[in-house]
């Protein structure tokens, strides 16, 4: 890990010399170390850089304090990987976390005005279609500013792919060669392709195109860009259609044009 200071320093030369305002740190886990991630909060509002910055945690690894000091040096998101809604398939995953440690931090992200992205997978191993259901519920009844639905990709490496290519788990699916995130190569016994195919759009378009999330992103418009993002994000997403060669494209790019572009806060 690189010392606070040393980040702070990098931070503030791209802020003076290229006019960076804005940062996002790929980090898997931010918080990690609350001591470091504390000394980089110090750094920042000590040498008072006015960027704003979004990072990755897990939801057992925050903490009210934590939270106010991030949002005071400029922290604006924090993107959790939720993955899902049934403590047994959280379990599988060997996630380490609850589904009230999930509630908890996205709770607390909010209150310390910081916005909460969540992300959640189908085709868990021992899954079946009515818990990618209740995934949708649970991520939505959450409060999260964004989310994104996606596929489990057992890559090489996990424990998932050890367990299919020495024949521990027998899937429904399994393709080696298409491990990318534009095709499910990967369906567990139990549930069909469609079916995870249709949790995803289902996913998104449950989340999204709802009154409640549509009066939070109106509420939250600060420019001229977030109406025109909102409003074509919102329309591709309510009128998609939906084949196997497309399908990821199009939800990323749907999601991108709701929640990601242009959307920190200027300071």
């Amino acid at each position: 890990m690189r010392s606070a200071a040393s980040i702070a320093d990098e931070i503030e030369m791209l802020h003076r010399e290229q006019g960076i305002r804005d940062i996002a740190f790929w980090d898997d886990t931010f918080t990690l170390s609350e001591e470091r991630a504390l000394e980089f909060c110090d750094e920042m509002v000590r040498r008072r850089l006015k960027v704003c910055w979004a990072v990755n945690a897990r939801v057992d690894r925050i903490n009210e304090a934590l939270l106010g000091r991030m949002k005071e040096a400029g922290c604006w998101r924090i993107l959790y990987g939720i993955e899902s809604g049934v403590q047994k398939n959280l379990d599988r995953l060997r996630k380490g976390i609850t589904l009230e440690q999930v509630r908890n931090a996205v709770a607390l992200t909010t209150k310390a005005r910081i916005e909460a992205y969540g992300t959640f997978m189908f085709g868990i191993p021992g899954e079946t279609y009515e818990e990618g259901l209740q995934t949708i519920d649970f991520a939505c009844s959450l409060g999260l500013d964004y989310a994104v639905f996606v596929n489990l990709t057992p890559l090489p490496g996990t424990e998932v792919y050890e367990d299919l290519v020495s024949g521990r788990l027998k899937p429904a699916k399994f393709t080696e060669n298409r491990f990318n995130f534009k095709n499910v190569s990967f369906v567990p016994e139990g549930m069909t392709e469609e079916q995870i195919r249709h949790l995803i759009q289902l996913g998104h378009r449950r989340f999204y195109v709802n009154p409640r999330m549509i009066v939070r992103k109106i509420a939250g418009i600060r420019s001229l860009y977030d109406i025109t993002k909102y409003v074509k994000g919102f329309l591709l997403l309510a009128t998609a259609s939906y084949t196997p060669e497309n399908h990821f494209d199009d939800l990323r790019g749907r999601c991108t044009a709701i929640g990601e572009g242009g959307g920190a806060p200027r300071r």
